[in-house]
């Protein structure tokens, strides 16, 4: 009997993952609720940000993720030459201070859940 508890307790688990887990934003359903917030913007809207940060013109790919608090946390990589981590890490907290609340504010608008923590791409400079 006590084995039949145990299996019961662990398909309740079981259930409130799956639920929980269906309820959580994709990459998709974030973007959408950025871009229907006015807030995801183009590329060339973070040139300004990549000279105050020092970053030199080339391949550099923007990233974030959302955590469960729908707090942003942003990841910048180049790879040209002369993009040193300092300047990337410098970009990463332009890039938080400009849009950290404005992405929160739109995916709470729209709605959105995270249950642990999503990865987006965002925006690419070739």
């Amino acid at each position: 009997m006590k084995s039949v508890d145990n299996l019961v307790k662990l398909a309740e688990r079981f259930a409130r993952k799956i639920s929980l887990a269906q309820q959580t934003a994709q990459p998709g359903e974030i973007v959408k609720a950025l871009q229907d917030g006015g807030v995801w913007g183009k590329p060339e809207d973070l040139f300004p940000l990549a000279d105050q940060a020092g970053l030199p013109q080339g391949p550099c790919t923007f990233n974030f993720t959302v955590d469960k608090n729908l707090n942003t946390t942003f990841h910048t990589v180049c790879s040209v030459k002369g993009a040193t981590p300092a300047s990337q890490i410098k970009m990463n907290s332009l890039l938080k201070n400009k849009y950290n609340n404005l992405f929160k504010t739109a995916m709470q608008k729209a709605g959105l859940s995270v249950a642990d923590t999503m990865d987006v791409k965002w925006h690419v400079f070739t």
